[in-house]
């Protein structure tokens, strides 16, 4: 699927559940409710220390980055696609936009929390959401392991 063709904003219903460190998506059963898994990815979120990533629940940004580097300039990541501010789900970490470079360390980072806000995920399942989740689409983001659409 090529971006900017992604299917409609309320497709998917995005958790990330911070206190397992999952980003879980799911799509509308029958009754027209979010209950129906599609992809479940092991993620890093923001730490105490580094930056904690926003809480609350906002729909993604129309911003997409395909190999970017941040703001210093030290590092860089893939599929970057906007949240909210400055948080992204992105890639793990690369010391340059170099495929070769992946920092075997960030990557040893997943399902803890270690970024300085963002969300870092695996290669495949950053490239996932930023081919197939639409701008719109809603991204919940929480500490409480129970709490998702059916919680509001």
């Amino acid at each position: 699927r090529l971006r900017g063709n992604q299917p409609p904003a309320d497709t998917y219903y995005v958790i990330v559940d911070e206190y397992w460190q999952v980003v879980m998506v799911y799509t509308k059963d029958a009754n027209g409710e979010y209950t129906q898994p599609v992809r479940y990815m092991l993620c890093t979120t923001g730490s105490k220390k580094l930056g904690p990533t926003r809480k609350g629940i906002y729909p993604l940004k129309e911003c997409r980055i395909r190999f970017g580097t941040f703001a210093g300039g030290d590092y860089a990541a893939q599929y970057w696609t906007l949240i909210v501010s400055r948080t992204y789900f992105h890639s793990i970490l690369y010391t340059k936009k170099d495929f070769s470079t992946l920092i075997v360390k960030e990557y040893n980072t997943l399902g803890t929390r270690a970024s300085h806000g963002c969300i870092r995920l695996p290669v495949p399942d950053a490239r996932w959401i930023w081919y197939n989740l639409a701008p719109g689409t809603q991204i919940a983001h929480s500490v409480l392991s129970s709490w998702g659409p059916e919680a509001e």
